[in-house]
């Protein structure tokens, strides 16, 4: 029995999500000061009055303040180092690209599993 080219592109498709889902993600990490403010991957990270504050294009993620959390919606890790006023953060990032691979995965196993379900064997 042999299989037919949508079939492929579901199988394609399932494959393509999966190892969007699975790809392991790198971590960025960086030491931050009093006054000082960088980007971290998508993340912008700055230290102003001593409060560490990290913000995406969607608004502040993160803002501690020596050792307490004010604020926590992503899974941030830092550090604080109280003589040096520093702090040290940790971010898990996986980036756009698997995003991008994850959703044209999912689109084409949507795709295919639509033609073979409603247009070819109807």
């Amino acid at each position: 029995m042999e299989m037919e080219a949508e079939e492929y592109l579901l199988l394609l498709g399932l494959a393509l999500a999966v190892l969007a889902l699975i790809y392991p993600g790198q971590t960025l990490s960086g030491e931050f000061c009093e006054g000082s403010h960088e980007k971290l991957g998508d993340y912008y990270v700055s230290v102003s009055g001593g409060f560490l504050r990290v913000s995406a294009v969607s608004g502040d993620v993160f803002i501690a303040h020596g050792q307490n959390v004010i604020l926590r919606r992503a899974p941030i890790e830092y550090s604080y180092l109280p003589d040096s006023r520093c702090y040290t953060v940790k971010i898990r990032y996986k980036g756009g690209t698997s995003l991008y691979a994850f959703a044209g995965g999912i689109a084409l196993a949507g795709g295919a599993f639509f033609y073979m379900a409603f247009l070819k064997y109807r």
